[in-house]
């Protein structure tokens, strides 16, 4: 069973969000061998704009242009996601994964979908708190 536990560093030190539970997670390994990484901590992005991406603002482009849900994903990651990776002294051409990005970003990237459907399609994709 994979244990995650969020700190912040500073001095040098290790300050944990919940310290009680880290302490019990301890506890309930005690005499074993444990493997801990420390890595950057990256919130994931919400549900909820999650949702509202794949729900609306692809499903609506999705229906007008007639491509299935992840060929529009595709092509708006291929559209504004674009990238370039060396690879052995080569440049190659890829895009950065939606899941990524965190809500900051991903609202970036979605109103620039946004703006781009209505310009390319004339398409008006509502906000999230819009009735359709």
């Amino acid at each position: 069973m994979k244990l995650k536990h969020i700190a912040k560093v500073a001095k040098g030190k290790l300050h944990f969000a919940d310290k009680e539970r880290l302490d019990q997670d301890i506890t309930r390994h005690e005499e074993k061998t444990v493997e801990i990484t420390i890595s950057e901590y990256r919130p994931k992005r919400s549900n909820q704009l999650n949702q509202y991406y794949w729900g609306a603002v692809v499903k609506i482009i999705s229906d007008y242009t007639g491509y299935t849900k992840e060929e529009t994903h595709e092509l708006l990651k291929q559209t504004f996601l674009k990238k370039k990776v060396l690879v052995n002294d080569e440049w190659y051409d890829t895009t950065e994964s939606t899941t990524k990005l965190n809500n900051k970003q991903m609202l970036v990237f979605i109103e620039q979908v946004k703006q781009w459907a209505a310009e390319t399609f004339y398409l008006y994709i509502p906000d999230p708190h819009e009735k359709e």
